[in-house]
């Protein structure tokens, strides 16, 4: 989520060279407003990303708390799901691990792990 954020302080430009339309950077807005309201309300350690072929690329995704309560479930359609992870390894080469480390607290490693997890190819 970390780096999905960061890659939406990109220019438009930028993220349109990945092929992310005004489309995917709206609902992209949407959705980490309300991840960011799971966290605030606590608990909340970890999201568990996955894509669903019978969605719409413009369905926003459906997100939901598991039941231990400690994950957030983000199920988005495929194309979306594609272009949350460009956009998250966009972000990770443009700023460079020292400068992620500084916005986001994170190690190049926690990061790189991250972005395994999300499994959208």
């Amino acid at each position: 989520m970390q780096l999905m954020y960061q890659a939406m302080a990109l220019r438009e430009e930028t993220l349109s060279s990945i092929h992310c339309c005004a489309d995917d950077i709206s609902i992209t807005w949407d959705a980490l407003r309300d991840m960011k309201e799971y966290l605030r309300s606590g608990g909340v350690t970890a999201a568990r990303f996955s894509s669903d072929l019978e969605m719409s690329k413009v369905t926003p995704p459906l997100i939901e708390r598991s039941a231990s309560g400690e994950t957030l479930d983000v199920r988005t359609s495929v194309h979306l799901g594609r272009a949350w992870q460009a956009m998250s390894e966009l972000a990770y080469t443009s700023y460079g691990e020292r400068e992620l480390f500084y916005r986001t607290g994170y190690t190049g490693e926690e990061l790189e792990a991250g972005l395994r997890q999300f499994g959208f190819s």
